[in-house]
C-alpha cells in the first residue's frame, strides 16, 4: 500500500500544470488587460514628446530667423547711415577750398585768383577743358539713367537742396520751386580735375565700378558710360555711378 501511495503521489506532481516560460514565438507573458496597454502607451508619449520636441524647435529657429534679420536690417541701416555721413562731410570740405589746388598742390586754402591760374597756366587750362567736358556731358540728356540723382548737379536727390523727400521714406522725391543745388560744379570739378591730374587712379575706379576686366583700357567714353549708370542703393541713396566714383576719387585725395 505504501508503493502505490508513493507513485500516485509522482503521477500528481509530474501530470499537474507548471507555468511556462514564453516560447520565441510568443510575445511574453500574458498579463492583465491594463498590463497589455502599457508599452502602446509609453510609445504614444515618446511620440507626443518628440512631436513638442520637434515643435519648440521650429519655433526657436524662427525666432532665431527673426532677430537674424532685424539684426542684419539694423546693420544695412546703420553702414548707411555711416556712409551718407561720411559723403556729406566729403562735399562740405571740398566745397570749402580751391578743388584744383587741393588736387595739385594740396594747399586749396586761398581767396581770390587761383595760383595755378596765375602761376601754372598749362596746368590750369588742361583742369579747365577736363572739367568743361564734364559739365557738357552731364548737361546732355540721357548721359544719366532716370531717377539716379539731381540733373544739375549729379548728386543723389536726398542730399541735393532742390527735391524734397515726398513720403519720408526716400522712395519719391519732387522737385522745389526756387530751390538751387548747394554743390552745382562739384561733380564737373573733382572729375574733370581728376581726368587731368589723376587719371590712373580715375580709370582704376571706374574699373572697379564697372567691374571691367583687369589690364582693358578705360577710355574717357567708356568712364561717362559706366559714370552714368544708376545706383539704387548707395548708402541708403538713390544715385549714379559717377557720383560713387567722385567720393571715391575725393577719398583717394584725401589719405594721399
Amino acid at each position: 500500500h505504501k508503493r502505490r501511495r508513493i507513485e500516485e503521489n509522482r503521477a500528481v506532481q509530474v501530470g499537474g500544470a507548471l507555468p511556462r516560460a514564453p516560447s520565441p514565438e510568443r510575445e511574453g507573458w500574458t498579463f492583465g488587460d491594463d498590463e497589455e496597454k502599457a508599452p502602446q502607451e509609453q510609445v504614444a508619449e515618446r511620440r507626443e514628446g518628440a512631436e513638442v520636441q520637434e515643435t519648440s524647435m521650429e519655433i526657436y529657429m524662427q525666432e532665431r530667423d527673426q532677430e537674424f534679420a532685424i539684426w542684419k536690417e539694423s546693420e544695412r541701416i546703420r553702414d548707411n547711415t555711416l556712409l551718407t555721413e561720411i559723403f556729406e562731410r566729403q562735399l562740405a570740405s571740398w566745397s570749402e577750398g580751391c578743388i584744383y589746388c587741393r588736387m595739385t598742390s594740396g594747399e586749396d586754402d586761398h581767396e581770390g585768383l587761383c595760383p595755378l591760374e596765375a602761376n601754372d597756366k598749362g596746368v590750369f587750362e588742361g583742369i579747365e577743358r577736363g572739367v568743361k567736358q564734364i559739365q557738357e556731358w552731364m548737361a546732355r540728356k540721357g548721359s544719366f539713367e532716370r531717377y539716379c540723382g539731381c540733373w544739375e548737379c549729379g548728386l543723389p536727390y536726398r542730399i541735393c537742396n532742390r527735391w524734397e523727400d515726398i513720403y519720408g521714406d526716400g522712395g519719391k522725391f519732387r522737385r522745389i520751386a526756387g530751390e538751387q543745388c548747394q554743390y552745382p560744379d562739384i561733380m564737373a570739378k573733382v572729375i574733370g580735375a581728376g581726368l587731368s591730374r589723376a587719371r590712373d587712379v580715375l580709370e582704376y575706379i571706374f574699373r572697379q565700378i564697372g567691374k571691367t576686366e583687369e589690364g582693358k583700357e578705360v577710355g574717357v567714353d567708356d568712364l561717362l558710360r559706366i559714370g552714368g549708370r544708376r545706383r539704387k542703393d548707395w548708402g541708403g541713396m538713390e544715385t549714379n555711378d559717377m557720383c560713387v566714383g567722385m567720393s571715391m576719387l575725393m577719398d583717394w585725395f584725401d589719405e594721399d
